[in-house]
């Protein structure tokens, strides 16, 4: 498993306000008097969210209330035990909203139908959204199985930054590459190594391993039960990863594999000082880490704009940071819908204060980007303001702009934007890893391979006979 150690303190949070709250309604959320309600709802959030939460609660409670909200944390589904210990949950006990990252737990086994309601029937029922105010292509290429189970509120698109000091090696031009799959990323990295002089090491990125030549490819099909990881493709890919090292940040566990790196307004150090690392991946959202735009003119910036990283499948993937589902089982449907409509349809900035300082009783999720059209342009904007100031702190930006800073400052957070915006207007399909499965069926064979205790054929033949027995259980 990856743990991410974060230098950013994460307080867990329990909100409950005074009730007068809920009747059941159907899931189409006809029939709905909010007069009616007599219960409150409870909400399962990951606890470094519950700051996040906890802020919309209070801001609900101002125009309602008299309605309790009770807020309950968990720390992590993880492994398959783990994760049947929560489908347990949702069946028999289940929380009114259950939140969760869907970067790190996929529901897969399971038919969605029976543990979550289908959340088309609400955004398009008698109390939904106007679908033309969201980023609508990623809330359809969020469905599955038929309908939509989870609502995403943020997500995460991965980027790249090229170094182009290491490019010039094998003679490319780093602005002519926009995607990269995780086989052109080997077979650059073993170009430009292949070429540095004796005794010089150079880095794919920070946080690369050969777990990422697993996960950024498709290893099983759930619906068609097949494995796709004992090929000779995948074979080569893993011997190929296999040569290149592992970054001084990060270490290898038999529980897992461990790297450090702190949360930052702007990463702009990195960007400007010499580099081994052939491509500088989104470590905090891909917000904050878009400060390139911004130092295109200083004379020691050697990376590339935005590359988008690849997922095995055409078009623009994306991960739901933040999403919520409805438990069939709840007790509450109309009053959690309610709160969640809220939520979405938000629209204001929550990032800061007039201070210019990030609040710390405010939206932590300000790095990733929000489905909410009119809250994107709210709130994206001030995040970037705030990156283009670090940034020109540290790096002296009006020392090396040929236009009036002020010019420079509008028209590159106006090109950020502009980018940002496009790349979610891109959006087509949601990448959907089960880390679960990553953990407790990939991972043994990731630490046996690198400790030296298994070759790349009894790696791949162990894992697909795992995979194959979890397809078809």
């Amino acid at each position: 498993m990856k743990r991410v150690l974060l230098a950013l303190m994460m307080v867990s949070l329990a909100v409950v306000l005074v009730a007068c709250g809920g009747r059941n309604g159907d899931e189409n959320g006809e029939d709905f008097n909010y007069e009616e309600l007599t219960d409150g709802i409870t909400i399962m959030i990951p606890f470094y969210l519950a700051r996040d939460v906890g802020t919309y609660v209070r801001l609900f409670n101002e125009i309602h209330p008299d309605v309790q909200v009770n807020i309950e944390t968990y720390t992590g589904f993880f492994d398959i035990s783990q994760r049947m210990a929560l489908t347990t949950r949702l069946l028999s006990n289940p929380p009114d909203i259950l939140l969760f990252n869907g970067e790190q737990l996929v529901f897969e086994k399971m038919v969605l139908e029976t543990v979550f309601l289908d959340l088309n029937n609400f955004l398009d029922g008698p109390r939904g959204i106007d679908r033309n105010n969201y980023f609508d292509n990623i809330l359809r290429a969020a469905e599955t199985q038929g309908g939509l189970f989870h609502l995403p509120h943020y997500i995460n698109i991965g980027f790249g930054f090229l170094n182009q000091r290491l490019l010039d090696i094998i003679g490319l031009d780093g602005s002519q590459i926009t995607t990269l799959t995780i086989d052109e990323e080997i077979d650059l990295f073993l170009r430009i190594s292949q070429t540095l002089p004796e005794g010089e090491t150079i880095f794919h990125s920070t946080l690369f391993s050969v777990q990422d030549a697993f996960l950024r490819g498709r290893l099983y099909d759930i619906d068609a039960r097949t494995v796709f990881v004992n090929t000779p493709e995948m074979q080569q890919r893993i011997e190929r990863a296999m040569q290149i090292p592992l970054h001084s940040n990060m270490t290898l566990t038999p529980d897992g594999l461990n790297y450090f790196y702190s949360l930052s307004t702007s990463d702009v150090a990195r960007y400007i000082h010499p580099s081994q690392d052939l491509l500088l991946t989104t470590l905090n959202g891909p917000i904050l880490d878009i400060t390139t735009f911004f130092l295109e003119y200083h004379p020691n910036f050697q990376f590339t704009h935005p590359v988008r990283l690849l997922y095995g499948e055409d078009g623009v993937g994306f991960m739901s940071r933040m999403a919520y589902a409805l438990p069939r089982n709840a007790s509450n449907h109309d009053l959690a819908w309610e709160f969640l409509r809220f939520v979405i349809e938000f629209e204001e900035q929550l990032y800061r204060l007039d201070t210019g300082f990030l609040n710390p009783h405010y939206d932590t999720s300000f790095r990733f980007l929000p489905i909410n059209r009119n809250r994107f342009n709210n709130q994206v904007g001030f995040v970037l303001e705030d990156i283009y100031n670090a940034a020109n702190r540290y790096a002296g930006l009006e020392q090396h702009l040929p236009i009036p800073q002020e010019q420079h400052r509008a028209a590159t957070i106006a090109e950020t934007m502009g980018f940002l915006y496009g790349t979610m207007e891109q959006a087509n399909f949601e990448i959907r890893q089960d880390r679960a499965v990553l953990n407790s069926l990939i991972y043994p064979d990731i630490w046996l391979l690198y400790s030296g205790q298994q070759n790349v054929a009894q790696a791949l033949a162990n894992i697909h006979s795992r995979l194959e027995l979890y397809v078809h259980e």
